[in-house]
Order: C-alpha cells, then sequence, then structure tokens
C-alpha cells in the first residue's frame, strides 16, 4: 500500500531513464547476471529498496527468480552477497549498482501543502490498517 500511494507522487522512470537502465545492466540482472528479454517477462525493474521510491537511483534489473521469488524485501546488499560466487563477482556487482545510483542521484520534488497533506493522511490510514489487522491476527489466534 505504502508503495503505491508513493507511485502516485513519485510516478517512476521516463522512457529514455529506461533505456538507459538495460544498457547499464546489460540487460542483465543486476544480482544474478541473468540475461533478461527486455520484450518478455523473464525480468522486471526492482526497487532496491523497498522505501526509496520510484525514480532511477533506486531501480535496476531483476529477474523474475531474484526479483519475485528470493530478495523480496530483503536489503539489496544483504541479497547480493547471497548471489554473488566470491569476492570478486561480489565487488563487480555491487560496483555496477552503486555506479547506476551514483549517476541517477535522487531528486526529491516539492510538493504542495495539499499533497503532503493528502500523503500524510493515506500513511495514517495504512497504519490504521496495519495495527486492525495486527488485532484481528491476535483475536483469531487467541480463539
Amino acid at each position: 500500500m505504502r508503495r503505491a500511494i508513493s507511485e502516485i507522487v513519485d510516478s517512476g522512470l521516463t522512457t529514455s531513464e529506461k533505456d538507459a537502465l538495460w544498457e547499464h545492466f546489460r540487460s542483465c540482472c543486476a544480482f544474478c547476471e541473468a540475461s533478461i528479454e527486455r520484450a518478455s517477462r523473464t525480468g522486471h525493474i526492482d526497487h532496491l529498496n523497498s522505501d526509496g521510491g520510484n525514480g532511477p537511483s533506486n531501480r535496476v534489473l531483476a529477474c523474475a527468480r531474484c526479483n519475485g521469488d528470493e530478495k523480496r524485501e530483503r536489503p539489496w546488499q544483504e541479497f547480493l552477497v547471497e548471489k554473488s560466487a566470491d569476492a570478486g563477482v561480489l565487488a563487480e556487482r555491487r560496483a555496477r549498482i552503486e555506479e547506476w545510483v551514483a549517476q541517477h542521484a535522487r531528486q526529491v520534488a516539492e510538493t504542495s501543502p495539499a499533497v503532503a497533506a493528502a500523503y500524510h493522511e493515506a500513511e495514517q490510514i495504512i497504519d490504521e490498517f496495519h495495527a486492525a489487522c495486527t488485532k484481528l491476527r491476535d483475536a483469531v489466534k487467541n480463539g
């Protein structure tokens, strides 16, 4: 839910940014270097950090396995260690990701007071929903 409201404010990558991303990662998964076909569903433009926004500095290419089955919400640095066969491979993959991030420093857009207030209200609703789900889970668990 947080990602959904974030996407309303931070719409994501432009076509030229997507093109640059595919070129930078050589149409390969940033984590395991599996080849990804852009026109197919074998890959995805994945978030490095789940709360890092939708801009290019927080996006990399990920194969379906790494993105959908393995990484999930884990920190990318931790996951990359797991996916790298040795220290040399780890260093190369980390350098490629960090180079991309450095080239696309996150720019925080200014928002109007109305947008900031609506965003804050949506965040509060998510927190309330989470608390209600926790209460329900505990009630079911305890009978």
